[in-house]
């Protein structure tokens, strides 16, 4: 078997330690409800060097290790590994493909010819009708999924309130969770793509209905989905989202054709893989996030993901995330607006410090829709700014040196090349 460690040297006589407690403690259903417990299993999980390895893997390796009367964390390690990737060479990849399916609180028009397919990171996204979707089910799937008592159970929705339109990606894996994880990236994307489409450059209101907020998404995050693999039941997935009703969350106008298309050609830049440090996936990154702030639900949360998204933005996180970094490389982008005087200089340093409020003092009842749509706005300069520099700083250390360069005189830039170009003579003659 392959040696496989998910413990650092130092941190495993402590992981050994964790085990032997846990084994001991283990009983006839499983472990007692206890802060001891609860606080074991988690250290377990954040000193190991898989930071996807979950509290019921451990579980299960556990209840292993016990009924085969081993306990060292070398068997836990071989255990652990051989129950989750239990793929040999000799195994079909094709019955590890699952298939998961996200509704869409949007109609679609009668010029739409569905599928309608996206390529996003590699990934293949197929906009379907949920009959399109049913046809691809086995019976016994397509019973349950048309049972009514099934879906108000695992969705809380009323059958007759399912919406007529599925996002379709799929992703291959052993398990559900990794197979949708391979997916996470471009789904994020693609969302952020459609945000950008839909509501680049629009100054909104967070208007309140009935006591609640509306979020400024056009396309709020799914509350579930539904994911399949051929001979499997179905496994619905809920998503931790903020609660929304189905009226909320459904736009009144339909996707035409002409629209489908603009997002299309807004995704061209994505289609494709990318490593990270590459410039496009910071900005695939960076559509996440624009996505998470105009989902969130009062203006404090917005301010804040808006906020992370200028951060990324700018590369900040190489300065600490200093507040003055991010002020003076976003308002450098409003150059290239129609704004008048100073921009929005002056405005971002208010909305640093309310961010900062938030976060360090948890003061946020001063924050308006105006100061959301100033900062979506500076943000916006810059992303489209990110796009169109794609080529010229294809990674982020290319944008990190741009930041720093940028003001720089032409006398000190002169300076600079030549220095370089000493540099690169006296490395090329030394080699």
């Amino acid at each position: 078997m392959s040696k496989v460690i998910l413990w650092e040297d130092k941190q495993r006589q402590s992981a050994q330690d964790l085990i032997s407690w846990l084994l001991a403690q283990r009983g006839e259903s499983g472990w007692p409800a206890s802060r001891i417990n609860l606080v074991a299993f988690r250290e377990l999980i954040s000193m190991s060097r898989d930071s996807k390895i979950e509290e019921g893997a451990i579980m299960k390796t556990l209840g292993v290790m016990a009924t085969e009367n081993k306990s060292s964390v070398y068997d836990f390690e071989q255990i652990h590994h051989s129950l989750n990737f239990p793929l040999s060479p000799q195994q079909g990849i094709s019955d590890q493909i699952w298939t998961f399916f996200l509704p869409l609180q949007v109609g679609l028009g009668a010029d739409v010819k569905l599928p309608y397919h996206l390529r996003i990171l590699g990934q293949k996204f197929s906009i379907v009708r949920k009959d399109m979707l049913l046809r691809q089910f086995e019976p016994s799937a397509r019973k349950e999924f048309s049972n009514p008592k099934v879906v108000y159970l695992e969705t809380g929705c009323d059958y007759q309130q399912l919406p007529n339109t599925f996002l379709k990606v799929c992703a291959a894996a052993p398990t559900w969770k990794e197979a949708w994880r391979i997916s996470i990236p471009a789904f994020d994307t693609l969302r952020g793509l459609i945000e950008i489409t839909f509501n680049l450059f629009t100054f909104k209101s967070q208007f309140i209905r009935w006591g609640r907020r509306k979020p400024r998404s056009y396309l709020p995050h799914p509350k579930w989905m539904v994911g399949h693999r051929k001979g499997d039941p179905l496994v619905w997935i809920p998503f931790l989202v903020d609660e929304h009703s189905s009226e909320e969350t459904t736009n009144k106008d339909s996707l035409s054709a002409e629209v489908l298309h603009k997002i299309k050609f807004n995704c061209r830049h994505f289609k494709n893989p990318v490593d990270r440090g590459n410039i496009i996936s910071l900005v695939a990154d960076c559509m996440r996030l624009y996505a998470q702030a105009l989902d969130s639900r009062t203006n404090a949360l917005t301010l804040l993901g808006l906020w992370q998204l200028a951060e990324a933005m700018t590369n900040s996180e190489k300065h600490g995330g200093k507040t003055d970094v991010v002020v003076n490389r976003l308002a450098w982008h409003s150059i290239r607006s129609t704004l008048k005087g100073s921009g929005y200089r002056a405005t971002l340093v208010k909305l640093g410090k309310k961010r900062n409020d938030i976060v360090h003092r948890g003061i946020s009842d001063d924050i308006d829709d105006e100061d959301i749509n100033i900062l979506k706005l500076a943000c916006e300069h810059a992303l489209l700014w990110l796009i169109s520099i794609r080529s010229d700083l294809p990674t982020v250390n290319h944008l990190e040196k741009y930041y720093l360069l940028r003001e720089t005189n032409n006398v000190d830039l002169k300076a600079l090349s030549d220095v370089v170009q000493i540099i690169r003579q006296e490395r090329s003659q030394m080699n």
